[in-house]
């Protein structure tokens, strides 16, 4: 019991979120379920574990498409309670944060920005190309009471398969990046990102050093860095250089009288002693100096780091590159404990993407106008109306002449006669009818209470073939009197 008080205490910072009390409950239940369901099978699961009914599901589905829930308000009231929450790790006064992505394997296909994704693994048993979400991940670094150190999950979001417009040429990298600005708003506090190579871009480097925030990365293999070009001796015309001599990172790896011996600073490893090297380059996609720091690890083989903060010390670049694998095991509990990637979504305003396609599925459509279709009794008199309109030009001619067409059938000459007034609104027709300007001779009963049953069906696509049978007929005769 008293775990559910401080779990409910830390709870209830996340009612801002909730525009109304009762959504907020829902939440609560919500959240119950996640932590206690026995299996993970979506909404199912936590309908079992309450002991609800058809009604529990509706509302639970109806919880999480609520617009009383605010996504960002509830990715805000999260962000702010892990720092009440935890003890986060921090670097020179800028909170350390781990970010990568996750590709959730998806069979649907009608739910959206579902796309055929490649998946990099040294397993047989996963295939190459999986259909499925790509999402990417933000973490804080924590750590705990005892001393260890923890990713906790702040924010985490598909940006890969959606397309909201065709002008919008966003990477991957790009929305990582305003995921990040965002958090950093939140938090009000400057980050430290440590992301993996693929993350060593110099549009990546860009937006983070134009928002104060610093990078610490894994760099290639095959990267190539320039010494700083040496002062001249005297001053020349035009710019000067920028760039110096030209050197590979694996060519630094192969001089080992740089190389100094540490203890491994990763966390777990006892006993282990590596060699490392940390040097200065400029690094042409970023534009500027970064710290490369190159590592012998007796197990791991070499591996080159690099940071764009010029004050970390080469044993800290290790350290913080070493926590970078806890984000993997905050992916590991939310896929196999807690189930956080087990959902299932459709919205049939969504295009279906054939199976075994990249093709992304575009995003939701606006909804069309709802159109107003004319009750069954009214669609007769709206034919009279066109009829009416390629009888003649004349209002009173064409009335008489359409009156005449229909003396053969009761039925359209009673909705002739009450339904009058819609016999204005065919094309061409310049002057509203009233009533009193129908010809008498058109045939219709003086009391209108004995109308015929409404037509319908085949009989109404009869008659109406016959009526323009019979106005074609009678323009023929108009046309052989004129003559």
């Amino acid at each position: 019991m008293p775990l559910w008080i401080a779990w409910f205490d830390a709870v209830r910072a996340l009612r801002p979120a909730a525009k109304r009390f009762h959504t907020f409950l829902w939440m609560i239940l919500a959240l119950v379920g996640l932590c206690c369901r026995p299996e993970r099978a979506g909404v199912t699961s936590m309908v079992r574990l309450f002991g609800f009914g058809n009604k529990g599901y509706r509302r639970f589905l109806h919880l999480f498409h609520s617009r009383a829930l605010d996504l960002d308000a509830l990715t805000g009231c999260w962000a702010r309670l892990c720092l009440r929450l935890f003890q986060p790790v921090s670097v020179g006064g800028r909170l350390v944060c781990l970010a990568d992505g996750i590709k959730a394997p998806k069979e649907g296909r009608k739910m959206p920005a579902v796309k055929l994704l490649h998946q990099q693994s040294a397993s047989n048993s996963k295939p190459d190309y999986i259909m499925g979400h790509s999402l990417q991940a933000v973490s804080l670094l924590v750590q705990g009471p005892a001393g260890h150190v923890a990713a906790v999950p702040l924010v985490s979001r598909i940006h890969e398969g959606l397309v909201w417009s065709n002008r919008d040429t966003r990477t991957l990298l790009d929305k990582l990046a305003l995921l990040l600005f965002s958090l950093a708003g939140i938090l009000d506090r400057k980050l430290l990102l440590v992301a993996d190579a693929y993350y060593a871009s110099g549009k990546m480097i860009a937006q983070l050093l134009g928002q104060g925030h610093q990078l610490v990365t894994r760099a290639k293999s095959n990267a190539v860095a320039y010494w700083p070009a040496p002062a001249p001796r005297r001053r020349r015309r035009g710019r000067p250089r920028l760039y110096g001599e030209k050197v590979k990172l694996k060519d630094l790896a192969r001089d080992q009288n740089q190389f100094l011996s540490a203890p491994s600073p990763v966390y777990g490893e006892q006993n282990v002693t590596l060699r490392y090297r940390s040097i200065d380059l400029l690094w042409r996609p970023a534009g500027r100096l970064v710290r490369f720091v190159i590592v012998r690890h007796p197990l791991r083989g070499t591996v080159f780091l690099m940071a764009t903060d010029l004050t970390l010390q080469p044993l800290e670049i290790i350290l913080l590159y070493g926590y970078r694998f806890k984000i993997e095991l905050g992916f590991r509990q939310a896929v196999h404990v807690v189930g956080s990637y087990a959902y299932h979504f459709w919205m049939a305003s969504h295009e279906a993407a054939p199976p075994r396609t990249g093709r992304p599925v575009s995003a939701p459509r606006k909804p069309d106008l709802p159109r107003r279709h004319p009750p069954q009794d009214e669609r007769l008199p709206s034919a009279c109306a066109v009829g009416l309109h390629r009888a003649g030009t004349d209002a009173t001619s064409g009335l008489e002449l359409h009156g005449r067409g229909l003396a053969p059938f009761p039925q359209l000459v009673a909705h002739h006669e009450s339904r009058a007034a819609a016999l204005g609104v065919g094309r061409g027709l310049r002057d509203a009818f009233h009533t009193t300007g129908i010809s008498p001779s058109c045939g219709a009963p003086a009391q209108t209470e004995n109308y015929s049953p409404t037509l319908q069906g085949a009989q109404q696509r009869l008659i109406i073939q016959q009526l323009r049978l019979g106005d074609r007929r009678m323009r023929q005769r108009k046309l052989g009197a004129l003559q």
